[in-house]
């Protein structure tokens, strides 16, 4: 989603627009069994890599504070104050005619408010109903909360001496190393995790994607914008995505917590990733794409929360176009005006609250 510093990196824009097309377009059923397989294994890493790529680790207590709490406030309350507009007003306004009535459906949204899944999912004899689409910001938090903690951590262990028994010349080496360990471990407990149950708020998602920001991490410092590279990670995506197809007969789905062939999976995460990552970058010099592109990478989350409302109309339109991409272009053409909209909406209104404080 949105990067919450203020430096911003135009081709990461841009990776995270074609990201946010990919996520439009990969929710409209009925789309190719190929072109699906291939837009689920990258729209979503895309934003995991992009966060850590972008994102500052906390140098201090205060810092690592600071990061959750605006993370709450600016991308996940807003995220569940729409769920609970969705919730109320559009899946069960019909079911608020008596007190009866209005007691279950509270019930059923607190449930579905704490689980925050993307599936219905029945656990201890209770079903848990999903939210929809907007499970991925919940997990995004987590991912990023939780990712700065374990990162803090360990920057800990380098600058407070805490690693006694090892060398002064040689803490930053093992302290990254175990940095590097704890994140295996991590994304590994998530994914076994994944395949046994759902924790709250997605948190069993946020634990298997840690290594997808810590892949963000080491790309800031590394030359991979070179043809070389990108030939390399085009040609081990595309057979990454198929071997674990093949094997398992699955594909990579975050929202099922279901990651064929671990760890082949992220193989063809990542590899999809750089290659839209040198995509992008050649993209930026192209004026005409990348004004716009750079446009919807700085809004992804505005426009996210709009495509969570988009089934209202989408699925009655595709019916009556029947051409499934011919819709999934409408339903994206849509959800990005629509967004614009709202948008300038609300940049006229701090325009004028700036006009007056002057």
């Amino acid at each position: 989603m949105n990067d919450l510093s203020n430096k911003r990196i135009e081709w990461i824009d841009i990776a995270k627009a074609v990201a946010m097309i990919l996520v439009i377009i990969g929710h409209s059923p009925g789309l190719n069994v190929l072109t699906y397989r291939y837009i689920v294994s990258v729209h979503l890493p895309v934003f995991f890599i992009a966060s850590g790529f972008t994102s500052r680790p906390a140098e201090n207590a205060k810092e690592l504070k600071a990061h959750a709490v605006k993370i709450l406030k600016k991308v996940f309350l807003p995220a569940w104050f729409l769920f609970t507009v969705k919730y109320f007003l559009v899946w069960h306004i019909g079911d608020l005619g008596s007190f009866e009535n209005i007691s279950s459906v509270i019930k059923e949204w607190i449930k579905s408010s704490v689980m925050f899944s993307c599936i219905d999912y029945h656990f201890l004899k209770t079903e848990y109903k999903a939210v929809g689409i907007i499970w991925y910001i919940s997990a995004y938090c987590g991912l990023r909360i939780l990712y700065d903690a374990v990162e803090y951590f360990f920057f800990c262990l380098k600058k407070k001496g805490s690693l006694k028994i090892i060398p002064s010349d040689k803490k930053e080496y093992y302290a990254d190393l175990f940095h590097l360990l704890a994140v295996v471990c991590i994304t590994a407990f998530g994914v076994i995790i994944s395949d046994i149950t759902v924790l709250p708020l997605q948190i069993h998602t946020s634990l298997a994607c840690f290594i997808l920001v810590y892949v963000g991490r080491k790309l800031k410092n590394a030359d991979f914008m070179r043809l070389y590279v990108f030939i390399i990670m085009a040609v081990l995506w595309i057979p990454a995505v198929n071997a674990y197809v093949m094997v398992t007969g699955e594909i990579l789905l975050f929202s099922h917590g279901i990651y064929p062939y671990f760890p082949v999976c992220y193989f063809g995460a990542v590899a999809g990733t750089v290659t839209i990552f040198y995509i992008s970058h050649l993209l930026e010099k192209v004026r005409v794409l990348s004004a716009p592109l750079k446009f919807i990478g700085k809004n992804t989350l505005i426009i996210y929360f709009v495509h969570y409302f988009d089934d209202v109309w989408f699925y009655r339109l595709s019916e009556v176009i029947g051409e499934v991409h011919i819709s999934a272009l409408i339903r994206t053409a849509a959800d990005l005006a629509v967004a614009a909209l709202i948008i300038a909406v609300l940049s006229a209104a701090k325009n004028k609250k700036a006009v007056k404080e002057v």
